[in-house]
């Protein structure tokens, strides 16, 4: 993805959960958000909280580690700090039937993401050359099991010993 991967917790999943007589806590909901974002990030990935202020402010300012994606549709910028600013879920697009988000990029997260994924693939190259993920179906099934486009690294690695 050249976008960041986000935690998503709307109203609806919380009336779900309530509905369905799910514990659902404040503490809860950022233990689980934590632990879905600890996974994205384990697994290479740009993680990032999308929240609105009302969530923001039952608790999950506490992702602070995080970029937010700020549903914010008041006023004309975002209420606090972010990457993203959803401003509105009824813009119009010509061509598009219904209603769309509006959403600002603060940041460059195609070129942010691009240079975490070089450095990572980098460093992964370099271990192959080192001998730390064997050879072979060996390093095959290392390298996908930890998430990595095998195809892509092996280029690299062969592009290097050329």
């Amino acid at each position: 993805p050249t976008y960041p991967v986000c935690f998503d917790y709307e109203y609806d999943s919380f009336n779900h959960a309530m509905r369905n007589h799910a514990d659902v806590t404040n503490k809860s909901l950022i233990a689980i958000a934590k632990a879905f974002l600890r996974q994205v990030e384990k697994r290479g990935y740009y993680a990032m909280n999308y929240s609105n202020p009302d969530f923001l402010n039952r608790g999950f300012s506490e992702l602070k580690k995080y970029d937010l994606w700020l549903a914010h549709w008041a006023g004309n910028k975002p209420s606090r700090d972010c990457g993203i600013w959803q401003s509105t879920s009824h813009h119009t697009v010509h061509g598009i039937n219904g209603y769309v988000d509006r959403d600002f990029a603060y940041k460059d997260y195609p070129v942010i993401i691009k240079e975490m994924n070089d450095k990572k693939y980098n460093v992964i190259v370099n271990e192959i050359l080192n001998g730390k993920w064997g050879n072979g179906i060996t390093r095959k099934n290392r390298l996908t099991k930890a998430g990595y486009n095998y195809a892509e690294v092996q280029a690299m690695v062969n592009k290097l010993l050329k």
